[in-house]
């Protein structure tokens, strides 16, 4: 008899068991754990000034005052509180200057070019700076170069047709 009684406590014990899992299986997820849809903000952010890029960037940009013929419209953008942009278009064809502090390629083109070449070109104040130029075809895609604090890059249709050299540098002297 105590045997059969154990048994019978056994079995209902058991028969707890299944009928709390099976409700609990039945009742669905704990939607107050469910996790919400989560999107990472864009960390691109939009000015429509260079002073208000300027104080989000927290530094100045020096802008070419007279671009190559066609280019116009130009949109000035922070990456992550860091790196400032303004991008130009002509057309079919975008003209891309950054500057953020450092000393590495900013330029976001990682295309592989044909022609590479350094030269130096003096800037107003009369510094010289080593300027690295990558292209095709006698024409410059990218221009990067670095002072103490400070990178740049100009970058002309990455991986199709760019601009000629003499056009290139004389933004970059103005930008340095």
């Amino acid at each position: 008899m105590k045997q059969s009684m154990m048994k019978k406590m056994a079995a209902l014990a058991l028969g707890v068991c299944i009928a709390a899992a099976l409700a609990a299986c039945a009742a669905g997820p704990d939607s107050t754990n469910a996790p919400a849809d989560v999107q990472i903000p864009n960390p691109i952010v939009e000015y429509a000034t260079l002073a208000e890029a300027e104080a989000a960037a927290g530094f100045t940009f020096t802008l070419p005052a007279q671009l190559p013929a066609g280019y116009a419209d130009g949109m000035i953008s922070v990456i992550h509180n860091e790196l400032m942009q303004v991008v130009y278009s002509n057309g079919d064809a975008e003209l891309t200057l950054r500057k953020a502090k450092g000393s590495e390629d900013i330029s976001g083109d990682c295309n592989e070019y044909a022609e590479t070449k350094e030269c130096s070109i003096s800037a107003a104040d009369g510094t010289s700076y080593t300027v690295t130029l990558k292209g095709a075809n006698g024409k410059v895609n990218v221009v990067t170069w670095a002072d103490q604090e400070y990178t740049y890059s100009i970058t002309v249709n990455p991986g199709q047709e760019g601009m000629g050299e003499a056009d290139l540098l004389a933004l970059a002297t103005v930008m340095m």
